[in-house]
């Protein structure tokens, strides 16, 4: 479980390392996707060289799609997140804004 953040700058990292996470899984995962289905193109045709056409072109549509996502954060920085719809400022559940106390408010002794 994460903790909660107390500045937005640390929320705006959480979500930077999101991205990054996502880049890694393009390249992790689309020459693999792609091997995948050229293995299952060469055990139907009965070649030996379809997965390796496979590995090449996932390898390189994962590296065109991760330089075009960096280049789109690049060019679009990481925005504080907006107040979810219906929270008012100054709410809990607004962003940006303290924890509510446990429980509800009381008189003060």
């Amino acid at each position: 479980m994460v903790a909660p953040m107390s500045s937005g700058r640390s929320a705006n990292r959480l979500e930077g390392s999101d991205e990054v996470w996502a880049i890694s899984a393009t390249l992790v995962g689309g020459p693999l996707v792609w091997a995948a289905i050229g293995y299952g193109v060469d055990h139907l045709v009965g070649t030996k060289w379809f997965v390796v056409v496979g590995l090449v072109i996932g390898a390189v549509v994962s590296f065109w799609l991760a330089m075009t996502r960096e280049r789109r954060m690049a060019e679009h920085p990481l925005q504080p997140k907006r107040r979810r719809s219906g929270a008012a400022p100054g709410t809990p559940g607004a962003v940006g804004e303290p924890p509510a106390a446990d429980g509800p408010p009381g008189p003060q002794a």
